[in-house]
């Protein structure tokens, strides 16, 4: 970076000096200068910049939150260390699953039909593996399954893996006719 004076005012980098605070105590403080002119750039000072592109590598299972640093990657100015540049992760929102930790839960829809006598349904899981999920009992409303090691990879272990958790919602039929009530109540009197 090239650092140059402003041509308004002849106002320098920020200084460096050293100031006693008590008797014995030094501190070394910046001092801006003195002027009240401000550059277009709006400091006192013009920096002439560059851009750099930085890769940052999103390993599998990383938490949300994860903070990814690029040290002393920040802006720099005269007489200062730069800063470091800190990636924070978050991630997009799934229409099928929500993330918590290094679990997956997904909610799954079926008929009444199959939630009394059992159902074969397939998922596509995040990574484009096929998923079974299967039954072939009574499923109650609300009913949660767990699949183990099927959720998201653990982050600095990925041969391990969270569960899949699959919380069941039964679609009831909106009517049914008087006859097929009577033949209900028949197969469950």
């Amino acid at each position: 970076q090239v650092v140059k004076d402003c041509m308004s005012c002849k106002a320098k980098p920020p200084q460096l000096k050293k100031v006693q605070i008590a008797p014995g105590f030094v501190v070394q403080q910046q001092v801006a200068p003195s002027c009240d002119h401000v550059c277009n750039a709006g400091t006192k000072q013009v920096v002439k910049g560059h851009s750099q592109l930085l890769e940052v590598m999103i390993e599998q299972g990383i938490p949300e939150g994860h903070e990814i640093k690029f040290e002393m990657e920040a802006d720099e100015y005269p007489d200062r260390l730069p800063g470091d540049l800190i990636f924070k992760v978050k991630s997009a929102p799934h229409p099928y699953f929500k993330r918590v930790k290094n679990d997956l839960h997904m909610k799954m829809k079926i008929s009444l039909l199959e939630a009394l006598v059992g159902f074969h349904k397939v998922i596509d899981h995040l990574d484009g593996r096929k998923v079974d999920v299967e039954r072939d009992t009574v499923t109650p409303p609300g009913y949660q399954m767990i699949l183990k090691e099927e959720g998201m990879p653990k982050h600095n272990v990925p041969s391990e893996h969270g569960n899949l958790i699959i919380k069941f919602e039964i679609v009831f039929p909106e009517r049914i006719s008087p006859q097929q009530a009577a033949q209900v109540r028949s197969l469950l009197a």
